[in-house]
């Protein structure tokens, strides 16, 4: 696959937070798709913050995909913060778990129907998905650590995604989520277990999205492949 590299950008609903502002300044510093990138409201974003389409990408051919291991990392200074309730081994602990989930959300959510097909090596028809966590804040993260949080945290996706035969970027997103309290209160009990349901939820929403996301792409481009 050959296509010029051209992005549109689409903005979400809010961008939320500080962490995400940086994050996200980054990412177009990185990614050379930020002022340059016109914006198109006609570009069907599935609810991310911030999304990028290189409009040359045909997302139509793909057949596979090939999910990279998540990688993880902590808001400046969080380990620091919480020193005196975990250590390296409990940190290196929550990152596996994190991105275990999101790593295996991600799979069930794109194999959902057989309309892709996960593998371990890259094809001619294959889609390559680099997920990250970013500016990750787990509130209370040590079983120590007994105390009453209004949420367990919050995180950033930073997801792209490539083609495996060119390894030109098709997709880029950026996408700042907070986990959600329990059963409607202000207020709950932080513990490991509490977390770890948070945040497993918190992955699956993202897999749910990313995957309506091509669904949606791919549906566009059909539709355009069939006007007159």
């Amino acid at each position: 696959m050959s296509y010029q590299s051209k992005w549109v950008k689409c903005i979400g609903s809010a961008v939320a937070g500080l962490a995400l502002a940086l994050s996200a300044q980054s990412l177009v510093a990185d990614n050379g798709a930020g002022d340059s990138a016109a914006e198109d409201p006609a570009i069907p974003n599935a609810g991310f913050d911030e999304l990028h389409v290189n409009i040359g990408a045909d997302f139509t051919r793909y057949q596979t995909v090939l999910i990279e291991d998540p990688s993880i990392s902590f808001i400046p200074r969080w380990a620091n913060t919480h020193r005196n309730v975990v250590n390296r081994r409990e940190i290196a602990r929550l990152e596996r778990g994190i991105a275990d989930d999101l790593k295996a959300e991600l799979v069930e959510k794109l194999s959902a129907d057989g309309r892709y097909r996960i593998v371990e090596e890259a094809e001619v028809d294959t889609l390559v998905i680099r997920p990250e966590i970013i500016d990750l804040n787990v509130a209370a993260p040590g079983s120590r650590n007994v105390q009453l949080v209004d949420s367990a945290g919050y995180a950033t996706l930073s997801l792209e995604m490539v083609d495996a035969f060119s390894d030109l970027p098709a997709l880029r997103i950026l996408d700042w989520k907070r986990a959600q309290g329990f059963s409607g209160r202000d207020y709950f009990m932080a513990s490991r277990a509490n977390n770890a349901r948070e945040f497993r939820l918190m992955m699956a929403a993202w897999a749910e999205r990313v995957r309506l996301q091509l669904d949606l792409l791919s549906a566009s481009e059909q539709e355009e492949a069939l006007t007159p």
